[in-house]
């Protein structure tokens, strides 16, 4: 490069070109077996997707709307008592998840970001849904502290088999305190559906840590979600340049950030130390390098996919495409498959229905049904 080249540009060319390397590394290895059918480009940047029933599916929308969407009319209708949501940078309307109980309580939860005079923050509420409103909203759950960036609020939501709820909080940039039991920050909670504590978190008693938190040392996940036919709780989550990661977690267990990473600094460079094992603290099932930015995730559980039974598909924001991972019984290796990169869109989240058909949206407003 000549001398005077701007560093800002020769970082921004250095990841161009392994961006470039990975997409034309992978394209041969996309899947012929799946293809995709396009529902609507009608929405604005959504960021999670959630069904009622095979026909009828509830969308947020970062900058903080909801809709209802009915996939057999294709129509959308908007959802009022919506929370007010600070949208900026990563910040705005995320996650939404159903009750375990919906059917009877009407139930749902919204993950969003948060603000006040000191910053902003990850939140979680619950609201009955009632035609399309929400009504009797309650806040379960505010991640401590608050912080000026507009970065890395996690923001998943999942339930496990006895109810309990999962959230994901990212550790907002400020990465040492991931390692900190005594804030929120790149950690995942789990609380019961009526935002208690349970008692069997592996903190609790601990007057150093914080009740709310079953594991620590996670960057920013943004996929979160229950594996019930293996029982265990997954999440995936952005690791800085290079050093994604799916992780299974476990309760009072340390999955390492910053102090072990696979990644290293945006502008090139180690991480702290270097390393990526260290005694206490967890390996990935798998890892990214370079970095895919993974986003929702979703272990597909149908038979309408050949083969895909109990593997795991994940949405790809910096590679554009779907991410799908064989998950070996055996527990080999994982395989992995890059899946719809003609459409260069970015996945934003990946969610079964019902009737086991799955789909994906993505930020360019699309809901695409995987077949």
């Amino acid at each position: 490069m000549p001398g005077n080249f701007p560093k800002k540009h020769l970082c921004v060319f250095v990841f161009l070109i392994s961006v470039f390397s990975v997409s034309a590394s992978y394209a041969d290895a996309t899947s012929n077996k799946f293809t995709h059918k396009v529902i609507t480009r009608d929405f604005s940047q959504p960021w999670a997707v959630e069904f009622i029933d095979a026909n009828s599916a509830l969308v947020t929308e970062k900058r903080g709307s909801l809709w209802h969407f009915d996939l057999a009319k294709n129509k959308k209708t908007a959802i009022s008592g919506v929370p007010p949501v600070t949208h900026r940078g990563q910040g705005g309307l995320l996650d939404i998840a159903l009750d375990p109980a919906f059917n009877q309580s009407q139930s749902i939860y919204l993950c969003y970001a948060h603000k006040n005079k000191k910053g902003s923050t990850t939140r979680l509420a619950k609201a009955r849904l009632v035609k399309h409103t929400l009504q009797d909203l309650q806040v379960l759950f505010t991640a401590e502290p608050y912080y000026s960036p507009t970065r890395h609020y996690g923001c998943r939501i999942a339930f496990d088999s006895e109810s309990l709820l999962y959230l994901s909080v990212g550790d907002r940039g400020e990465r040492d305190l991931a390692q900190s039991l005594e804030t929120h920050n790149g950690k995942i909670i789990r609380l019961t559906r009526d935002g208690d504590v349970p008692e069997s978190n592996p903190f609790v008693g601990d007057k150093k840590a914080l009740p709310e938190i079953y594991s620590y040392g996670h960057r920013n996940p943004q996929g979160l979600f229950y594996d019930t036919q293996r029982g265990r709780l997954i999440a995936v989550e952005h690791g800085p340049r290079g050093g994604d990661e799916i992780n299974i977690v476990e309760a009072g267990k340390n999955y390492g950030w910053p102090i072990i990473t696979y990644g290293q600094e945006y502008r090139g460079g180690k991480i702290g130390e270097g390393i990526t094992h260290k005694a206490g603290m967890e390996q990935p099932l798998y890892h990214y390098t370079p970095s895919i930015a993974p986003a929702g995730a979703e272990i597909y559980t149908g038979e309408d996919l050949p083969g895909a039974k109990g593997n795991l598909f994940i949405g790809a924001l910096a590679l554009r495409h779907l991410n799908y991972i064989s998950l070996d019984a055996s527990g080999a290796q994982p395989k992995e498959e890059r899946l719809f990169i003609e459409l260069g869109q970015r996945v934003r989240d990946v969610k079964q229905s019902p009737d086991k058909k799955l789909y994906f949206v993505t930020d360019g407003g699309w809901l695409v049904r995987v077949e």
